[in-house]
């Protein structure tokens, strides 16, 4: 079944609202770092690439690990709607020049 213009528009809208209320994400990922020998109580450090697609890598401080792995985590959700958006913007297309 071929869904109508406005449904497509309103669905697209809806997946917009969305990816708004997730705006804290972070694309990377955490790692622990330990010494060797050392068991337990590593440092974290968050690695991204950078606008020149370079590494970078960031300490974490114990108190924020949580957070950043619950922003990382909201990555996938981010890139889920993405790609629903896009597939609504390809159904669009037929709707061009009617």
């Amino acid at each position: 079944m071929i869904k109508g213009q406005e449904t497509l528009l309103k669905e697209r809208l809806q997946r917009l609202r969305e990816l708004g209320g997730l705006s804290d994400f972070i694309v990377g990922s955490i790692t622990e770092v330990r010494r060797a020998g050392q068991l337990m109580g590593g440092n974290c450090h968050l690695t991204y690439k950078n606008n020149e697609q370079k590494t970078v890598t960031r300490y974490v401080a114990k108190n924020q690990v949580a957070q950043v792995r619950r922003k990382i985590k909201k990555t996938i959700r981010v890139w889920k709607i993405i790609s629903e958006i896009s597939k609504i913007n390809i159904e669009l297309l037929k709707f061009i020049n009617k």
